[in-house]
């Protein structure tokens, strides 16, 4: 997979978690320890902000804004990972099913990220 691609890949994928968090608060809130819907939704407008970051990126990667989207990609698997070792007692199985699988698809769309930009360095250095 190319930037590009995994860039909109990641923008798409974004844009549904951010809507899936602002239309369904209520029902991620019954299986995840946060202690508010506001937290839930104060995270979809943050996850849909972060879509024109991505397209700006897939429409003209540069090497500076594609860096910081990796950091920020990794930084997110960061922060859940230590959420659900401190919450992992409040979590019900179906919190896990919905936190798990995506927060693995924001570190697959991290290490595209980092390939493609390797692969795109690499081609301008030639």
């Amino acid at each position: 997979m190319n930037l590009r691609k995994a860039l909109i890949g990641n923008a798409i994928f974004t844009s549904i978690c951010g809507l899936s968090c602002l239309l369904t608060a209520d029902l991620i809130l019954a299986h995840i320890a946060v202690p508010d819907r506001i937290w839930i939704i104060g995270l979809g407008m943050l996850l849909l902000s972060y879509v024109p970051m991505l397209l700006v990126a897939a429409a003209r990667p540069l090497i500076w804004l594609v860096r910081v989207i990796i950091l920020l990609d990794w930084g997110y698997v960061a922060i859940v990972s230590v959420f659900l070792m401190s919450n992992w007692k409040q979590i019900d199985i179906i919190g896990f099913a919905m936190i798990l699988p995506s927060t693995t698809l924001v570190a697959l769309f991290a290490l595209l990220q980092q390939t493609g930009l390797s692969h795109m360095i690499q081609e301008r250095s030639k």
